[in-house]
């Protein structure tokens, strides 16, 4: 899960390293010697973009993805890069997992799932979700499904979401999805998310009548 960076290097006294966060492409401007130039600027679009607090500087994603140029400007010296204008592609997933000594018929079980969201394949916080709800369906060994939504809760600064469930009577199967919405900066709109359906481990104990 760690932040991984490239340096994009053009002729000139100025560079650019870019990494994707929450809000679009994060660019540092370096000087010749690869040292941080927390006062330069980024001209890109017709519009400057400024550095925050951290010396970083944000381009918001596109609709138009592509290969841009960019001017990078500090002081008297000047230097054009190139980045690859990306889409706010989000991706959420989902590990799921309940206690095989908790999965007794007729009992209630402890659901743990661990929810992880991404843009870009890089991963980000899950604050920006809204809307979660947890789908849990169980079905029997005559085929019939159940299903079971847990909403209503808040993701900030959780690693894991946890839930009680009570297993069926001669459960054959018990999968578990994550359902949300998150706001796109670029589409000015919430979208949809749903990470794939994670299947659980049932044990002996879970299916007898």
């Amino acid at each position: 899960g760690g932040v991984s960076s490239r340096a994009v290097v053009r002729k000139g006294e100025l560079h650019l390293l870019e990494r994707v966060g929450a809000a679009g492409h994060v660019f540092q401007v370096l000087d010749g010697s690869r040292a941080a130039v927390p006062a330069a600027v980024v001209r890109f679009g017709g519009r400057d973009f400024a550095p925050d607090d951290r010396g970083e500087i944000v381009v918001p994603f596109t609709t138009a993805p592509g290969r841009q140029p960019v001017l990078l400007r500090s002081g008297g010296v000047a230097s054009v890069a190139y980045f690859q204008h990306a889409t706010e592609g989000y991706a959420l997933d989902l590990a799921a997992h309940v206690p095989s000594e908790g999965l007794l018929a007729g009992e209630t079980a402890t659901l743990i799932a661990r929810p992880r969201l991404s843009v870009n394949g890089e991963r980000v916080a899950l604050d920006l979700l809204e809307n979660a709800a947890l789908v849990v369906t169980a079905v029997d060994q005559d085929g019939t499904s159940s299903t079971k939504v847990f909403d209503g809760f808040e993701l900030e600064g959780m690693e894991e979401i946890v839930e009680t469930i009570l297993v069926p009577e001669r459960l054959a199967s018990l999968s578990v999805q994550l359902t949300a919405t998150v706001r796109s900066i670029s589409l000015g709109e919430d979208v949809s998310l749903a990470s794939q359906a994670r299947s659980v481990e049932i044990n002996g104990a879970a299916r007898t009548a």
